[in-house]
């Protein structure tokens, strides 16, 4: 019973990164209409919502985003930050 709940520990994220990883991939090859960057949808979506104060970085890795609420940043990976897909614009 133990090996069957390990199992399943250890195999729903790794399918959830797979199916991630997969969308990801696909839609990161499909330019948005607007040619705005992941930075530049996130700082739209931040403005419009009264949250001047936090900051946008670029950081390494792939699909590595997130919010440091500590810091007040929004840190998007390079492909994200820079990227015009429509899968950089989902992400940010």
């Amino acid at each position: 019973m133990d090996l069957i709940l390990v199992l399943i520990i250890i195999l729903v994220p790794a399918i959830a990164q797979i199916k991630v990883s997969s969308n990801y991939n696909c839609y990161k090859k499909i330019n948005n209409s607007n040619n705005m960057t992941g930075k530049d949808v996130a700082r739209k979506i931040l403005d419009n919502n009264g949250l001047e104060e936090v900051e946008i970085e670029e950081v390494g890795g792939n699909l590595t985003d997130h919010y440091d609420s500590e810091d007040k940043v929004v840190r998007l990976s390079s492909d994200i930050y820079n990227g015009t897909s429509i899968a950089s614009t989902a992400v940010a």
